[in-house]
């Protein structure tokens, strides 16, 4: 289990250093992508302004036309007038009605709409929805532009009011359909990939700016806009993506799959050599049974350790008794069980700083550190004893193990070949203590 944390810990240290620069990347493309979607849409926005607003000024424009020719004849006919909107209707599809209101009474109306008799004498200063505009425009002497009215199809008007010897003496009035303003220039609330919106402020106006047209939605995001302005009123049209600015599109994904592939790649790689070097590493090192160190390894760390011992490390030897009987009547398999069992149960015993190896086939070696003294070893040694008193359970077999014990005080400058021979020494007399004992009970 270690092996494969380390080994994944490791393959995904690799992973992450390779892709910091693909997601650096990443991150430099969706930039780059956020920005160029705005700078399209803002384009767009533009050529939507210009056209609008050109089409707009030159439409309303006419109401300051139809001004002077009245300032000229106040006492003109309505006949007159008439052969003026007519022109001016005709030429430019855009407009679809003329007023006329002396002092705030309709007075003229063209073309005049069925049932549009009752509109004739109207008082528009009662309008409540044009009474501030009208105000805004006696009190600067300045053309009006309002709308689009939602409450009036969407129609916008751009009110001139008239001035004749610095008395005010009415208004002439265009209108436009925005509907219709919007299907000449080629203008949906769908432009491809982007939402749009119309928003209308007006300083004479005591309501909020409301949204008229398109998606309410798209002003309350992060929307690029344009302001196209009007005298008295001011038209904010926003855009903002179906999708948002950051979705990015699909095929930037089918461009970065090769890299993604690459790093799994590369992931699967460095896993399995670290796993195949940890699991080699581990063979050379450790008893693939029972992963204490092999004999190899035990004896090159005890010669490092006994060059540094000053008289205070140990050594023991620990054999298991009768062991050829237990392979020999429970099999093999259950012989390694015990001796994995019994090296986990003397590894418990033991501090950190000792060392535990497998010798042989049932022998284990251990080096002790900081003992100081006979007694303390004498104290180890029981420790394991007492681990050992619990029976082994295989297969609901119960089966116990005694263990003979040779131990050593090292004394400095002592060989790994001299505590052997003395430690091994030692554990044969045990050993025959323990048969002398038996033979006796």
């Amino acid at each position: 289990m270690r092996k494969k944390l380390v080994s994944l810990l490791i393959a995904f240290v690799g992973v992450a250093l390779l892709a910091i620069p693909i997601y650096s990347l990443q991150l430099e493309y969706e930039s780059q992508y956020r920005e160029n979607a705005k700078t399209a849409a803002a384009q767009e926005l533009r050529r939507i302004k210009e056209v609008i607003q050109a089409d707009l000024k030159f439409s309303l424009n006419y109401a300051h036309f139809l001004e002077l020719v009245i300032k000229q004849n106040p006492d003109f006919a309505d006949e007159e007038l008439g052969i003026y909107a007519e022109m001016i209707t005709s030429e430019n599809p855009l407009v679809d009605t003329v007023f006329f209101t002396r002092k705030g009474i309709v007075d003229f109306i063209y073309p005049l709409p069925e049932g549009g008799q009752e509109l004739l004498g109207g008082d528009i200063f009662k309008d409540p929805t044009r009474i501030a505009s009208l105000q805004y425009a006696i009190e600067n002497r300045t053309a009006v532009t309002q709308g689009p009215l939602i409450e009036e199809n969407m129609r916008v008007y751009n009110r001139q009011p008239i001035f004749i010897e610095d008395e005010f003496y009415g208004f002439v009035s265009i209108s436009v359909d925005f509907y219709t303003l919007l299907k000449e220039n080629d203008v949906t609330e769908e432009k491809g990939e982007l939402s749009l919106a119309l928003q209308v402020d007006s300083p004479y106006s005591e309501v909020p700016p409301e949204v008229v047209w398109g998606d309410p939605s798209v002003l309350e995001i992060e929307p690029v806009t344009e302001v196209i302005e009007f005298p008295g009123e001011e038209w904010i049209l926003a855009a903002y993506p179906k999708t948002g600015w950051d979705v990015l599109p699909r095929q930037f994904f089918f461009q970065l799959l090769p890299y993604y592939i690459s790093l799994i790649v590369f992931f699967l790689t460095v896993f399995t050599f670290v796993f195949l070097y940890w699991d080699r590493r581990e063979k050379a090192y450790f008893d693939g049974l029972t992963q204490t160190l092999n004999k190899v390894h035990f004896e090159r760390y005890v010669d490092i350790q006994l060059k540094l011992n000053r008289g205070n490390d140990a050594m023991l030897l620990v054999d298991l008794n009768e062991f050829k009987n237990i392979n020999d009547t429970y099999g093999h398999s259950v012989g390694d069980k015990v001796l994995t069992d019994v090296s986990e149960r003397i590894r418990k015993t033991l501090r950190t700083t000792d060392k535990l190896g497998r010798i042989g086939g049932d022998e284990f070696m251990v080096y002790l550190k900081d003992v100081d003294s006979e007694k303390n070893l004498a104290l180890i040694q029981q420790k394991i004893y007492e681990a050992m008193k619990e029976p082994f359970i295989y297969r609901y077999t119960y089966l116990h193990a005694t263990l003979a014990i040779g131990a050593v005080m090292i004394p400095p400058n002592a060989t790994f070949q001299q505590v052997y021979e003395k430690v091994d020494r030692n554990m044969y007399i045990q050993k025959t203590a323990i048969k002398e004992a038996h033979k006796k009970t």
